[in-house]
């Protein structure tokens, strides 16, 4: 036989085979694998706190192939507290020969806003899962387009309690599917508007808003004279956006931009005026 068409046969009978295999593999969890000591698994940080920044050996101990499976929703605890734990976001299937040793690297997400990012070689243990809504929500953001900012802060808003209004993007269509996942799960309503922090040299997240950006929509019947103005919860005027403007009937949209470093933390309301009386829209938002 030529030695050619040998080889193509080997390389075929060799491909096959593995393509079998691992049809025919059962993916089990990988907890269940290291509890039952048939895979021995070490997890050690990149370096970072969000996309391929887990890296992960593994040893199968057994004499049998092992199909392995490290879930999206595990939650990946780290050794020392101050620095983030890791949520997976992306499931991980690997068929392993016996005795095989392999290294790959994992997708995740920091799910702890206030702690350090992790730095290269910070170890890490296999958690568990995360609750059932924080998995419908990591569903929703591997269907979609979404920044990597938009999904970090998706998972701060589940594991921090961070406003749903930090879910941001220069188009705010892009995640307004995102943000209403993340708000039914919490039990409220999507928010009208963008919320943005100041950065901080230390901390991931500071906490500290800096600029709300969304849109008005309101409607007139008639010619009217509109005004626009923020009110606290006490209901003192903290800013007049619009101040006695002539308006004509039809639809109208007026583009919020607002400098909130220096205002308190709180809950504020935002009213649009018909000739300085008849309030045709109230707006509520929260720092």
């Amino acid at each position: 036989m030529n030695k050619r068409i040998l080889i193509y046969w080997l390389f075929l009978f060799t491909f096959l085979s593995i393509k079998v295999m691992a049809e025919k593999t059962e993916y089990i969890s990988i907890a269940k694998l290291v509890q039952e000591g048939k895979v021995t698994v070490k997890l050690k940080g990149l370096g970072g706190h969000y996309g391929d920044c887990i890296d992960v050996s593994f040893q199968n101990n057994t004499s049998d192939s092992v199909g392995v499976w490290i879930e999206a929703g595990r939650i990946l605890i780290s050794q020392k507290p101050e620095y983030q734990d890791i949520l997976i976001v992306k499931d991980l299937y690997m068929t392993m020969h016996p005795q095989q040793k392999t290294e790959t690297s994992i997708y995740g997400f920091c799910c702890q806003a206030h702690d350090h990012s992790p730095p290269k070689g910070a170890l890490f243990d296999f958690g568990k899962m995360a609750p059932d809504n924080w998995i419908k929500m990591l569903r929703a953001s591997n269907n979609g387009d979404y920044s990597i900012s938009a999904i970090q802060n998706a998972i701060w808003c589940l594991s921090d309690g961070i406003p749903v209004a930090s879910i941001t993007d220069a188009d705010p269509n892009r995640v307004q599917k995102l943000r209403e996942i993340v708000a039914e799960i919490r039990g409220e309503s999507a928010p009208w508007y963008m919320l943005s922090y100041e950065k901080d040299s230390v901390r991931l997240f500071s906490g500290r808003p800096e600029r709300v950006v969304g849109k008005l929509q309101y409607y007139l019947r008639t010619d009217a004279v509109v005004t626009i103005n923020i009110r606290s919860a006490s209901g003192q005027v903290v800013a007049t956006l619009v101040d006695d403007m002539p308006k004509g009937p039809g639809h109208h949209r007026f583009d919020v931009d607002l400098d909130v470093k220096r205002w308190p933390r709180g809950k504020y309301q935002i009213f649009v005026y018909t000739n300085n009386a008849t309030v045709i829209v109230k707006n509520t938002m929260e720092l």
